[in-house]
């Protein structure tokens, strides 16, 4: 069950109101992970997520930049996007759930638990890019 996936109805509501409010203000959000994309993208798509992804990068491409170093890779591959895109690094987040990710990130690194993005990373996201009302 994608609600059950997501952590439930509450926070599917939370992911899906805070990928919405990211995209509608021109914030361009991808998935970068070292699971499958057979299996993220279904599982967006069920939750009502994938309208908001514009990309999913998975293991293989992952593995590509430096194989067998999830961490590495995920650096190594955000650092490529960021110069496809023409995106300065003091434009973009990057969120994991292992610190380890963080140290070679070129841009913003938000560690989260492995249950995910909250709504305090949630509102330190929304912060950063300008985006945080009082109200929520």
């Amino acid at each position: 069950d994608s609600v059950a996936i997501f952590g439930g109805k509450d926070r599917l509501d939370l992911l899906r109101s805070f990928l919405a409010s990211l995209t509608e203000n021109g914030v361009e959000v991808v998935v970068v992970s070292w699971n499958l994309r057979r299996f993220i993208r279904p599982a967006l798509a069920c939750a009502g997520l994938l309208p908001y992804i514009s990309d999913i990068f998975d293991r293989p491409q992952v593995d590509s930049y430096s194989p067998g170093r999830g961490a590495e890779g995920k650096s190594l591959l955000m650092s490529s996007l960021l110069a496809d895109r023409s995106v300065e690094v003091s434009d973009a987040v990057f969120v994991d759930d292992k610190s380890e990710v963080g140290l070679g990130m070129p841009c913003k690194f938000v560690c989260v638990s492995e249950i995910g993005v909250g709504r305090s990373e949630i509102w330190s996201i929304k912060s950063y890019f300008g985006l945080a009302r009082e109200d929520g």
